[in-house]
């Protein structure tokens, strides 16, 4: 952000920078709004004479210049009282022992969100009207709503964990949601899932991509897999049940949502080549976790649909698959116990619909044949 000419001399520099670090760029775009509303604080203040007697310059642990009104105090709170992350990190890790890396590396990203807003402040000095800001703030960046409510979310988790940890007494954050968001129904969109003239077009782009993404999104197609699920699948996780092929899902080798989403897929009839293209790929892998793993696909697939497929609309990605399978299983009227069995869904709300095992492999393979994401039926 640039430095107004006239603030130059006192302030000593033509631009204020700050490196953010690798993130995605929502992400970005959240922490960047807030600084920016603090250097506009900043600047008023320089221009009503509260800062103008002298700036020194002060280099903080992390490398990082800072501004200091020599009038008051410095702009972040000393290097003793500051927010520690990783204390707080590692506490939320010991209470909920998260699965997935994923969930590691998004609680990271809160937490230097949650430092920034808060000016690094410690977790024991952080107040409620502080994270109601922090809401304020996230509201004011126009994220998208489960992208809101997950940055909400990991706060919660985080000084929950605290307390469960004995690092504070009491929650700031309990009772604190999003407030609702005024707007019409008809302009409201979620996830939504591919109609079949959209599947037919990404399946003719498919056709001068790489084999390992191909793959990946006609499985994502036929199967109604989570993409997460798909990218992780090793040799050994094809298994048979008689004449049955199925896609094993589990988290020995890598992360899964949800207890239930341990399952076996049968193998769509469509989907009968994969089996040879198996044969051929090196090592324990099916899909290179250099190139295909989660957040690689996704960026990938992202770029796929937006400027070679030219579906660009947010709210459809490649979960869109998962959506339109369920909306197949519905049109071929797919017994509710089954499709559920299938996604990795729970067998039922209640204990009658929970008690027994889900439907054997043969009855999903059976009602697996009858989606086909290219029929006109």
């Amino acid at each position: 952000m640039a430095v107004p000419e006239d603030l130059r001399a006192i302030v000593g520099r033509k631009v204020w920078r700050r490196y953010l670090g690798v993130m995605s760029e929502q992400d970005a775009k959240l922490i960047a709004r807030r600084l920016a509303v603090g250097l506009h604080e900043k600047i008023l203040d320089f221009r009503s004479g509260l800062s103008g007697a002298g700036v020194e310059r002060v280099i903080w642990p992390t490398g990082e210049e800072q501004d200091v009104n020599e009038l008051g105090k410095p702009s972040h709170v000393p290097v003793e009282q500051r927010f520690d992350p990783d204390t707080l990190v590692e506490a939320w890790r010991k209470s909920r022992q998260p699965r997935s890396p994923r969930s590691v590396v998004r609680m990271n990203r809160c937490v230097r969100f949650l430092s920034d807003v808060t000016s690094g402040r410690p977790i024991g000095k952080i107040t409620r009207q502080d994270l109601l800001r922090v809401r304020d703030v996230i509201e004011a960046a126009g994220l998208a709503e489960h992208t809101a409510r997950g940055y909400l979310g990991c706060i919660h988790s985080l000084f929950a964990a605290a307390v469960s940890e004995g690092l504070i007494s009491s929650n700031p954050a309990a009772g604190i949601r999003l407030r609702r968001q005024a707007g019409k129904f008809a302009l409201i969109k979620g996830r939504q899932p591919f109609c079949r003239e959209q599947v037919r077009l990404i399946f003719d782009h498919l056709r001068s991509e790489p084999k390992e993404f191909d793959w990946i999104v006609r499985l994502l197609a036929y199967h109604g897999m989570r993409s997460g699920e798909v990218v992780q699948l090793r040799k050994e996780d094809i298994a048979k049940a008689g004449e049955i092929v199925a896609l094993r899902v589990h988290d020995l080798h890598g992360s899964i949502k949800n207890k239930s989403a341990q399952r076996d897929i049968p193998l769509h009839h469509q989907c009968r080549e994969f089996l040879a293209y198996v044969e051929q790929v090196n090592g324990p892998w099916i899909f290179s976790p250099d190139h295909w793993r989660f957040d690689r696909f996704h960026r990938y697939a992202s770029l796929f649909l937006r400027t070679k497929v030219g579906i660009r609309e947010r709210h459809f990605t490649m979960h869109s698959f998962r959506h339109g399978w369920r909306t197949m299983a519905r049109e071929v009227d797919m017994p509710p116990a089954v499709s559920r069995a299938i996604m990795g869904h729970t067998m039922g709300v209640d204990v009658h619909e929970a008690y027994g095992k889900p439907p054997s492999i043969a009855v999903l393979a059976e009602w697996m044949a009858r989606v086909e994401p290219l029929s006109d039926q």
